[in-house]
């Protein structure tokens, strides 16, 4: 069976982390307050253990009062077992509230970081948003179970304070001094240790991200012969990360030790200091005394070190400022394009990825609906910058990009790329079957998605496969670049989108399956258009434009332009034939 859970995204405009722990944690007041209830009541049934320590060796042990001591037992127990109960009730609102939060919030931050502009990933490596979206996930499994230590502390030191400030305020105010040193130095290690949790982070995710590339290209290093420089690199990554690492662990085992020494070094203190300034406490009371000390200072260290294990796991909350303050690609106002005639309009338009250095020039075009437009130049020129500008990836820095007489920068970028079909020359499938491959997952039959493979011209090599269908696909490894390229049309094909975008997404082809796909692309009646270089591609185009350092420098039919045997398309096709 089947189970649907609704998530609520986040807004869509710039955020803090506070409104991110907001949005997570909407509808926890009562698991809050429940669990705030239960922690306060079982520490302060804890509590009563230093006052009947007093009690019983003050009073009843002298008295030679057993029927009291048995009652008193009897009542402490009852204690310990409401306490145990007050436990689990507090565990189970935690981790209800825990479970909502890392769902809620891995859930939203996966929505937002698929709708941010595509801008945003090219200024980031993959090892770096890796570890930003996990970082809900792993920071939540490192503040496991402080919520309820530090709170479990906090109001332990507080009652134990008291009661030792209620049994000899000399003998308190001696003891004060300890425990505020114990925070203070365990705090200012806390720091230290979030400082080189960051660092740690940085170098992790510089390894994380050459080892990703690494394995990507292990067949090119293997042709190149390069795998001792390669390795040589990996290690240098790899020696940062340990020594980070290194300075990390020496901090938390510092922590470790300071944490184990202080509750003894504070009870000698008080110890020595007894002597001279407890004179008119009794021993029964020293006891009790001594017993809230040790609840005050073990509780105080406790809250020392919950608070250095948060301090540690700051840093994976920081690193989701870029991904909350960035804006969303669609906002709030994006109007919705509806059914697209396939009608595209370029006016004077201009772009460069850096200021002062652009790419493209003043470009202007037009398409109309079911036509084809074919784009050729010389590498370089811009053509995949066009490609990129109309699909919304890109804001032009001058100039419209019109879709059925709309503004593209009005209208919500995703919607329209819906009813787009997009193949580059490097399409690479995701992995899973090769029927995931061509519907996306999207509903599509297996009938569907054979005559997507048909239109494709790859049905054959597909049949011709064991598994059929069903065969699995690792990083495109079991196809050849030709297959990769017919799959990658397949799933744009099936769709039957109003507009396909081709950039060079024939040039693994053979002129045969290359007249397949021109032939199914013709029968589709969508909008084209193709960025090549092979003058079989754009032979049948309606349209052709030459673009040359990011201008237009030639416009018109295939065959008027091949008329013009000093213009820029001619030579292109001579020193194509030559």
């Amino acid at each position: 069976r089947t189970a649907v859970t609704f998530h609520r995204p986040l807004p869509a405009g710039p955020l803090r982390l506070r409104d991110l722990l907001r949005h997570a944690m909407r509808g926890s007041r009562a698991d809050i307050a429940r669990m705030v209830a239960a922690a306060l009541a079982a520490v302060l049934l804890a509590s009563l253990v230093p006052l009947a320590t007093g009690t019983v060796l003050g009073s009843y042990v002298p008295a030679g009062r057993t029927g009291s001591i048995t009652q008193l037992c009897l009542a402490l127990v009852a204690a310990g077992l409401a306490s145990a109960v007050f436990g689990v009730v507090e565990n189970a609102a935690l981790l209800r509230l825990e479970g909502r939060l890392e769902a809620t919030a891995q859930a939203a931050l996966w929505d937002r970081l698929l709708r941010l502009p595509v801008r945003f990933f090219s200024r980031r490596s993959t090892g770096e948003l890796a570890q930003t979206v996990l970082g809900v996930l792993a920071g939540r499994t490192a503040l496991a179970g402080l919520t309820s230590l530090m709170l479990h502390s906090a109001v332990a030191v507080v009652v134990g304070l008291a009661l030792m400030y209620w049994i000899s305020l000399p003998l308190a105010l001696v003891a004060t001094g300890p425990i505020l040193a114990a925070v203070a130095v365990l705090g200012r290690l806390g720091l230290l240790q979030a400082r080189a949790q960051e660092a740690l982070l940085a170098r992790s995710s510089a390894v994380t991200d050459r080892v990703f590339h690494l394995l990507r290209a292990h067949t090119k290093i293997r042709v190149a012969g390069a795998e001792d420089r390669v390795v040589a690199d990996w290690a240098e990554r790899y020696r940062d990360q340990q020594w980070a690492t290194r300075r990390a662990v020496r901090l938390q085992n510092t922590v470790a030790v300071l944490a184990a020494c202080y509750p003894p070094l504070c009870a000698t203190v008080v110890f020595l200091a007894s002597g001279p300034i407890g004179a008119g406490v009794s021993e029964a009371r020293f006891l009790s005394f001594y017993a809230s000390l040790s609840v005050a200072v073990s509780s105080a260290v406790q809250v020392a070190v919950a608070l250095n294990s948060a301090l540690a796991a700051v840093p994976l909350f920081t690193r989701l400022r870029p991904l909350l303050a960035h804006p969303l690609e669609a906002g709030a106002d994006a109007e919705a394009p509806g059914q697209l005639a396939g009608d595209i309009t370029v006016e004077h338009l201009s772009f460069g990825y850096e200021p002062g250095v652009p790419v493209l020039r003043d470009v202007c075009l037009r398409v109309g609906p079911g036509e084809m437009l074919a784009v050729v130049g010389p590498s370089g020129c811009g053509k995949s910058t066009l490609l990129r500008l109309l699909l919304g990836f890109e804001q032009p820095s001058s100039g419209v990009i019109r879709y059925d007489g709309r503004d593209l920068a009005t209208l919500d970028g995703t919607a329209v790329r819906r009813q787009c079909g997009v193949v580059t020359q490097h399409a690479r499938p995701l992995d899973g079957t090769i029927l995931q491959a061509i519907t996306a997952e999207r509903g599509h039959t297996l009938e569907e998605a054979w005559q997507a493979a048909r239109l494709a011209g790859l049905d054959e090599d597909i049949a011709a496969m064991p598994m059929g269908m069903q065969t699995l696909l690792s990083d495109g490894g079991a196809l050849s670049g030709g297959q990769r390229q017919r799959l990658a049309i397949a799933q744009a094909l099936i769709r039957q989108p109003r507009i396909l975008f081709f950039d060079e997404a024939t040039s693994a082809l053979d002129n045969v399956t290359q007249a397949v796909v021109a032939d199914s692309t013709l029968r589709q009646r969508a909008t084209r258009i193709v960025i090549a270089h092979r003058l079989s591609t754009i032979v049948n185009a309606d349209h052709v434009i030459v673009l040359d350092a990011g201008r237009v420098v030639q416009q018109g039919t295939p065959a008027a332009l091949m008329a013009d045997a000093d213009g820029p398309f001619a030579r292109l096709v001579r020193h194509q034939l030559h």
